[in-house]
């Protein structure tokens, strides 16, 4: 099994996620603005461990495709969070 060592960035994207990377990729930040989370066998136990202290994290599109959410993905929820808070309650409506 090859294990790879993995990093997490020290400053979010503009979405608000740090992205882990694995030592191999060609979009691994600056030594000073990552964090070094360990060897791991897969990219989804980096992210458990990077998950512990950063509240979001997302994987690299390029080296670890396995753990990336996507934007799309991330705005669609945060679009259902919008709607379902625009939503007048059940007890609301009743009432």
């Amino acid at each position: 099994m090859h294990m790879k060592h993995y990093y997490v960035t020290d400053l979010p994207r503009a979405d608000g996620y740090h992205v882990i990377h694995s030592d191999e990729c060609s979009r691994l930040p600056l030594p000073n603005t990552r964090t070094y989370l360990g060897v791991y066998p897969f990219a989804v136990n980096a992210l458990e461990q990077a998950r512990r202290f950063r509240t979001a994290v997302n994987g690299c599109l390029h080296c670890t495709p396995g753990c990336y959410h996507g934007i799309l993905a991330s705005n669609r929820h945060k679009e259902e969070q919008t709607q379902d808070d625009q939503t007048p309650s059940a007890s609301a409506q009743s009432a």
